[in-house]
């Protein structure tokens, strides 16, 4: 699998995880920052969407940058979350983006007190 059908696979099982949660997921028509829109009783939220196969010794390494050569920080005013996806595992990371200060994160699920464990499979915001 491809780093596009990869990109594909995390955004299908994203928008079925968050109809399951009673979400309506929107799809913008033009390229943007985010990747899907979700609503729920009249709250917005742009999702940018990451996802990773490769176990790295005990972690999943995500990018939280955007572009080629100098890469650029997600900011609140491109994206309100970015939902980190660990297909395998079926995990959801739903970090809002002012949680994240850094151009890379890594993800420990089988870590429970680990940075960012709040939240993992956690579809509360």
């Amino acid at each position: 699998m491809d780093a596009k059908e990869l990109g594909a696979l995390g955004e299908m099982m994203f928008a079925t995880e968050a109809l399951r949660h009673g979400f309506s997921v929107c799809r913008p028509y033009c390229d943007r920052k985010f990747d899907l829109i979700l609503e729920k009783n009249g709250r917005f939220h742009r999702i940018q969407i990451k996802t990773c196969k490769t176990l790295i010794n005990d972690y999943y390494h995500f990018a939280t940058s955007h572009g080629s050569g100098t890469r650029e920080k997600y900011t609140r005013e491109n994206i309100d979350i970015i939902c980190c996806i660990i297909p395998a595992l079926r995990c959801f990371y739903m970090i809002p983006i002012n949680k994240i200060k850094v151009k890379s994160v890594r993800l420990y699920p089988n870590k429970p007190d680990s940075r960012f464990s709040e939240f993992m499979n956690n579809w509360d915001f």
